[in-house]
This record gives C-alpha cells, sequence and structure tokens, in this order.
C-alpha cells in the first residue's frame, strides 16, 4: 500500500503541508508558486511540490525582508 507519493517525490511538501508550516491559506502558497518566490516542483499536471529547503529559504528572506523594514 502506498500513500500516494513516489519514492521521486519522497520528503516533499504538499501545497497544504507547506501553508501550514508558513501559517498562511494554500491560495497564499498557490501564489507565492505563481510570483517565483517559492520554488516547487510539478509532478504531475496538476501536482506541485515543495522541497522543505525551498520553504526555509522562502522563511529566511521572509525574516531578513522583515529586520530590513524595521531597521529603517
Amino acid at each position: 500500500m502506498t500513500d500516494g507519493v513516489g519514492e521521486d517525490d519522497a520528503g516533499l511538501l504538499k501545497v497544504p503541508q507547506v501553508a501550514k508550516m508558513l501559517g498562511v491559506s494554500q491560495p497564499t502558497v498557490w501564489r507565492l508558486i505563481g510570483r517565483g518566490e517559492l520554488d516547487s516542483i510539478l509532478v504531475s499536471t496538476r501536482s506541485r511540490r515543495v522541497k522543505p529547503e525551498a520553504v526555509e529559504a522562502y522563511e529566511k528572506k521572509r525574516t531578513n525582508a522583515r529586520a530590513g523594514k524595521s531597521a529603517a
């Protein structure tokens, strides 16, 4: 029995998981992906996955942007 994730998808995150990690809605995650602010991988015609490293990079970028605004 499988969970619907192939071996190539192992360790990759689904949009709902990313939304929960970032504390945002799923549509917000889709917007971030669409704007290129969050890297994702197309795994089928209607499915995307996100590497945990991409979430970490986005969070770091977001944190740095906030720190820059508060320092200004």
